[in-house]
């Protein structure tokens, strides 16, 4: 078997430079948990809010696919509401905001969306 060639050593400046230049696509991200979402909702035939606040604190929340189908839903939540919340504090008085929002809203976010705007 060859040897496989070896990078040369990052220095902690170049780490540092690597790591901090990396954006991820937000977008693909949500995307992807919505997928994985859909899949969870169509298997169970129930929506994952209705699910979290069913499921949480009982003995069931403790099954395989119901611990994905939560860690899914919750990192879902987490990152549409970092996004919601940067876009909010980077938009100007003319409603780019508002606009972005509602490009980015899909069947599942929907619901959340207009409660993000409605409870703000």
């Amino acid at each position: 078997m060859p040897k496989r060639k070896r990078s040369p050593p990052l220095t902690k400046e170049q780490f540092l430079a690597g790591a901090m230049s990396y954006k991820p696509d937000w977008e693909k991200i949500i995307s992807e948990l919505e997928e994985q979402l859909y899949t969870y909702e169509k298997k169970y035939r129930m929506r994952s809010e209705l699910f979290l606040k069913l499921i949480v604190g009982t003995p069931r929340e403790d099954q395989e696919d119901f611990l994905d189908w939560a860690m899914c839903y919750r990192q879902y939540l987490k990152i549409v509401q970092s996004k919601f919340s940067a876009e909010r504090a980077t938009a100007d008085v003319t409603g780019r905001f508002y606009q972005s929002r509602r490009a980015v809203c899909s069947s599942i976010t929907c619901l959340l969306n207009w409660l993000l705007v409605f409870f703000s």
